[in-house]
């Protein structure tokens, strides 16, 4: 089944290896063997938590995502990102997470990826998911997650981002990850990987963002698929 881009809908081009956003996507779209995935589509989801005074706040109405590793805990943040993957065909040979940068204060360091494990709490709720509550969040470290709830997925130096553009991260770990997938619900979870000054935030569009495209997977799919 092909679905075509509807108004909202983000275009990927494989040449320039960018999202080209036309308002919002709110559905999964396949374009030859490449099938788009966005947190709007289906069950997808995100939101950021943030640690400190404001550990019991919801962010899930934001329009921007936050990742953040700071000395006062009340500025730590870290983001959830659920993509539905009902719609993904099987028989994928790649597949990349693509995130816009809307702000950033710091190229110093890296971000880290995370997958939540099937089993711990996917349908967590965008509107109720806090510091305190979130799955897998080590509520006592500013940036770590659970380990056996958890799977590492790699990382990305944040000199390599640039405000207003699309970047894509990719790894074995995390195609691994997705094909993996017993529930068709992923969660990504990302943090800033090290302390390098106060103010070293990065922000991402959410899919609440009005001007941004959301967070999105790309899976290449196999030509027999």
């Amino acid at each position: 089944m092909i679905l075509l881009p509807l108004r909202s809908q983000a275009l990927f081009h494989p040449k320039s290896q960018r999202i080209r956003i036309v308002d919002k996507p709110q559905v999964a779209s396949i374009t030859g063997n490449v099938q788009v995935i966005t947190t709007a589509a289906g069950n997808g989801a995100d939101t950021f938590i943030r640690g400190g005074a404001h550990s019991s706040k919801n962010n899930g109405t934001n329009g921007q995502l936050v990742v953040k590793l700071d000395q006062n805990s009340s500025y730590n943040r870290k983001t959830y990102l659920r993509f539905d993957l009902s719609e993904l065909n099987h028989g994928i040979d790649d597949v990349s997470l693509n995130l816009t940068t809307v702000n950033l204060h710091n190229t110093k360091g890296s971000i880290e990826f995370y997958g939540l494990n099937d089993g711990v709490d996917e349908n967590w709720s965008e509107t109720k998911t806090t510091w305190n509550n979130a799955p897998a969040n080590q509520t006592y470290s500013p940036n770590l997650f659970i380990s056996n709830q958890t799977t590492y997925l790699g990382k990305l130096r944040a000199a390599s981002l640039a405000i207003g553009d699309s970047f894509s991260f990719n790894s074995p770990e995390l195609l691994d990850f997705i094909k993996r997938d017993t529930d068709g619900l992923v969660t990504i979870l990302v943090n800033r990987a090290e302390y390098k000054s106060p103010d070293s935030y990065i922000t991402f569009a959410s899919k609440e963002s009005t001007e941004y495209s959301p967070p999105t997977l790309i899976a290449t799919l196999r030509a027999d698929s």
